[in-house]
Parts: C-alpha cells; sequence; structure tokens
C-alpha cells in the first residue's frame, strides 16, 4: 500500500506541462479509437541476472559478447523496425500490407532482413508527418503512463487491461533470450533505409549548419564531444519552432511523404522526382537566389539532370 501511494504521489507530481500532454494524447486516442482496428505492442525482456550477455556480430566482422545493459540500451532506434517485424510474425502479413515505420538507425539482423521482403515505407519525421505513426507513438506513450498509474507491470495481460475500454483488439509480442538470433546484429554493416523513403520527401535546407551538422536523426554523432551534442539539441528545437520547418511539416503531410534536414555532402545522390526542397537562408530582392544559395545548392538540380541520363536519377 506504501509503495502503491508513492508511486501515485510521483504521478501527481509530474509537471504540469506533462500531465497537460497525457490528458491531451488521451482525449485524441478516445476520439479516433473506434477507427482503430487492432494494437499491436511490443518490448524486449532480458534479465540481465539470467544472462549476463548477448551475441552479436560474427558476418564480415568480429563476433562479440555485449553486456545485456549495454545491448538494451542500443535497441531503442531500433525499434520502430521490429515492432513492425513482430506484427508480421504474429499477423503472417503479406506484401500486400502497407507497412509504415518511423525513421530508425540500426546495424544488418535478421528481423530487418525479413521485413524488407513486404517493401515497408520508412518515413524520416514519421511522428510529425504520418497520421498512424503518429497515432502508434501516441499509444505506445500512453500505455507506459496508464500501466504506470495504474499498477501494472507492462506485461501482455496488462496492456490488455490498459485498453480494455476501447474498441480495437490488442496483441503483444516479446523479443527475449528465444530469438536473439533475429534481433542482435549479425554485421556491423548500417541498413540503408533510402530505398524504402515515403516519396516525395520534403528536404529542408538550411544555411549556416552548426559545425559539425547535426546527423540524420538529430543525435550525437560518433566521437562527438558533449558541447557538440548540446549544440546540435539546441539547432533542432530552434529549427522546430520556425514557421518554414511547419510548412515543410504540413507539406509533407499533404503528400503522404516525410521530411528530412538537407545535407549537401550526404542527400544529392538521393533526390528524386517530385521531392521538395525547401530552403531557409538570405534571397535577394525580387525573389532571385542569393549567391550563398547558389554556391551551396546551386548544382544539386544540374547533378539529378546529369544522373536522370542514365534513368537512375530525376530532379
Amino acid at each position: 500500500a506504501f509503495a502503491r501511494q508513492m508511486r501515485l504521489l510521483t504521478f501527481l507530481n509530474l509537471p504540469s506541462a506533462l500531465r497537460k500532454a497525457i490528458a491531451l494524447a488521451d482525449r485524441l486516442v478516445t476520439s479516433v479509437h473506434d477507427m482503430i482496428e487492432s494494437v499491436h505492442c511490443c518490448h524486449v525482456v532480458l534479465a540481465p541476472k539470467m544472462h549476463e550477455v548477448i551475441k552479436a556480430g560474427g558476418a564480415n566482422c568480429p563476433a562479440e559478447r555485449i553486456e545485456t545493459r549495454s545491448f538494451i540500451g542500443k535497441l531503442g532506434p531500433m525499434f520502430s523496425y521490429l515492432t513492425a517485424q513482430s506484427y508480421v510474425h504474429t499477423r503472417n502479413a503479406s506484401e500486400s500490407m502497407d507497412i509504415r515505420i518511423d525513421s530508425f538507425t540500426s546495424k544488418q539482423t535478421r528481423a530487418w532482413d525479413i521485413l524488407e521482403r513486404l517493401k515497408p515505407k520508412v518515413y524520416w519525421k514519421g511522428d510529425e508527418c504520418d497520421a498512424p505513426i503518429a497515432c502508434a507513438d501516441l499509444l505506445a506513450f500512453l500505455t507506459d503512463t496508464k500501466s504506470y498509474s495504474g499498477y501494472l507491470k507492462l506485461e501482455p495481460d496488462n496492456v490488455g487491461k490498459v485498453w480494455k475500454p476501447c474498441a480495437f483488439d490488442v496483441s503483444v509480442g516479446t523479443y527475449g533470450y528465444g530469438n536473439p538470433w533475429s534481433y542482435a546484429w549479425y554485421s556491423n554493416c548500417m541498413i540503408d533505409v533510402h530505398p524504402y523513403l515515403a516519396r516525395p520527401t520534403a528536404l529542408l535546407a538550411i544555411d549556416s549548419l552548426p559545425d559539425p551538422a547535426p546527423d540524420r536523426e538529430g543525435g550525437a554523432a560518433p566521437g562527438a564531444t558533449e558541447q557538440a551534442t548540446a549544440a546540435r539539441a539546441t539547432f533542432h528545437h530552434a529549427i522546430k519552432q520556425t514557421d518554414t520547418h511547419n510548412a515543410a511539416i504540413r507539406k509533407a503531410f499533404e503528400v503522404s511523404g516525410s521530411l528530412k534536414i538537407f545535407k549537401l555532402g550526404e542527400d544529392v545522390q538521393y533526390v528524386r522526382d517530385k521531392d521538395v526542397f525547401v530552403y531557409v537562408g538570405e534571397v535577394q530582392a525580387g525573389g532571385k537566389d542569393a549567391p550563398r544559395f547558389g554556391r551551396h545548392y546551386g548544382h544539386v538540380r544540374a547533378r539529378a539532370q546529369a544522373v536522370n541520363k542514365t534513368n537512375k536519377l530525376v530532379s
């Protein structure tokens, strides 16, 4: 009883902004729950006391034994596609299924090898550009908060209890010690999501990117200093507050595409027909591009036209 009382006090002491966010998310999901056919939740169950290490690697790279707690920490950026693969496994999905997943970073896994055969669509900023992905994020957030406030552990039966008042079916998938071969990476090569990106993509090109520029997920690049990481976080927060960013998000949503902050050295080769290029910087009177724009981005179209002759890339 004391533990429950302390938990309730902790929940009530949450910042007011977070409590308002929880209430708003709950109202949003409740308002559309009759339009949702089913919800699939997925989690990892690994007890470090029972198994101290997880084996990974071995394919064109050294095999390694990773301490379980460290391994769990590396799964976060992978979870959008791991959950999708878990759903596919339980529902025997076919290639006709429209699979949409939020962008992710991951080394090569068997789970992705299975999922990519179904040609999923990957959305940069999917939680902002795609309504089903945004709804899934809200459901995940609320599953956690409702379980916490209801004194329930994140177990299959309890997930069903959390959403019992709603009209949709609930299923649960688990990654554990019985199937590490599917989600422990077998290679250090990163998965290339570009062939699966939802198109068209709104490419947001911004002058005066911080140095070093943010990586594709907005997180810290390998070896980045704490100061550089903080600079990236501040940069991305500032960009999200701008009308230009919001307009780009709306455009991506309207065309069922996604949004990416454009990096000249990395993204030119991935430009495709009907992609939207949004430039944030100085322009001269009369609407002509400033020299800065031409210097940094002017060759994007020329590059696209040149490669178009081989039918590999169009402007």
